[in-house]
């Protein structure tokens, strides 16, 4: 066991695993990292297992400081940023790439540029779980450190190290543009209610740009059209009978506003969702910044698997066993 000492706590940096999958029952949603594929990369550049706990940064990463005794093996992977370590000399660290940390050095990530990236701590984050998993459930002040997001001062236990980080070409986070400054591109198939708007929804979601909103987080990201005519023209759904909900789907409220709903989401919903975004471009959904403009694009669902099975075997090689499926 190792300790990690909080030095800044960067804009929201919370400890995640790959969620909860048995807790809907009592209202509890499934958390967890918002786009799992890049924790579980990022556990496995530090030879850890895939569902271990590691840190979700949001916007600015944090200040840590290895407080010993040994040295820690460190990733991170996601949204690019300023990466380095120092201690007696100042080295950088190339995200997706494995680095040491030795003991009293410290590690600095500064502004990311997207919303998120994921780190990695060799050993994992050593915090109880609650209801089967360590993730952060803030809204109820449970899970993770404290029920909430780190704040200097705070100091984090990591486990021991039980395999080797791994020793290969950096890894690249997959993307299809720049964070920033490019249009997203977010694939999509027909949801559940796609049938209760007229004509062929995915096309009219399909034909304009939606800007991400400033409300937009862990719950979901607030979409709103460019073309003022595009909610009428998709049909306002005044409401449907509670049910499931599921990472990615994209409501449509009465607003006009699209959300595409994240990890923190509630885990009933009463808005109509016509379209789901596929799991392959969750991450996208992950890194989503406010004032970015994005595209919704249909495909079909065919090519929805063969994405997913793509990015998942664009992984790290695992060294501790089959990873555990990421809950959606």
């Amino acid at each position: 066991m190792t300790r990690i000492a909080v030095l800044r706590p960067g804009s929201r940096t919370t400890v995640e695993d790959l969620g909860r999958t048995n807790a809907a029952r009592w209202g509890v949603p499934p958390g967890g990292a918002f786009d799992a594929v890049a924790l579980v990369a990022a556990n496995r550049l530090v030879g850890n297992r895939d569902d271990d706990a590691g840190l979700e940064l949001t916007l600015a990463g944090p200040d840590l400081r290895n407080d010993g005794p040994r040295e820690v093996a460190v990733a991170v992977v996601g949204a690019e940023g300023e990466v380095r370590s120092h201690g007696g000399a100042t080295r950088r660290c190339r995200s997706g790439e494995p680095a040491a940390l030795r003991a009293g050095e410290s590690l600095h990530v500064g502004a990311l540029g997207g919303a998120r990236a994921w780190l990695a701590l060799a050993g994992g984050i050593a915090v109880p779980p609650k209801l089967g998993s360590r993730s952060t459930c803030a809204h109820a002040g449970f899970g993770g450190f404290a029920g909430r997001p780190l704040r200097a001062g705070d100091v984090l236990d990591v486990g021991d190290p039980i395999g080797t980080p791994a020793s290969r070409r950096p890894w690249k986070y997959p993307s299809r543009g720049d964070a920033r400054d490019q249009v997203a591109t977010l694939r999509i198939v027909a949801g559940p209610q796609a049938d209760l708007h007229p004509g062929d929804t995915l096309a009219l979601l399909a034909a304009t740009l939606w800007t991400v909103a400033p409300e937009s987080d862990r719950v979901g990201v607030r979409l709103t059209a460019l073309d003022p005519a595009i909610p009428d023209r998709v049909g306002r759904v005044a409401g449907i009978p509670p049910e499931g909900t599921t990472l990615g789907a994209v409501q449509m409220p009465p607003s006009g506003d699209a959300i595409v709903l994240g990890p923190d989401r509630p885990v009933t919903g009463g808005y109509a969702k016509p379209a789901l975004v596929i799991r392959a471009d969750i991450g996208e959904i992950a890194r989503l910044v406010p004032g970015r403009r994005v595209r919704f694009a249909p495909v079909p669902l065919a090519d929805a698997v063969a994405a997913d099975r793509q990015r998942r075997d664009e992984l790290p090689p695992a060294s501790l066993g089959a990873p555990r499926e990421a809950r959606s």
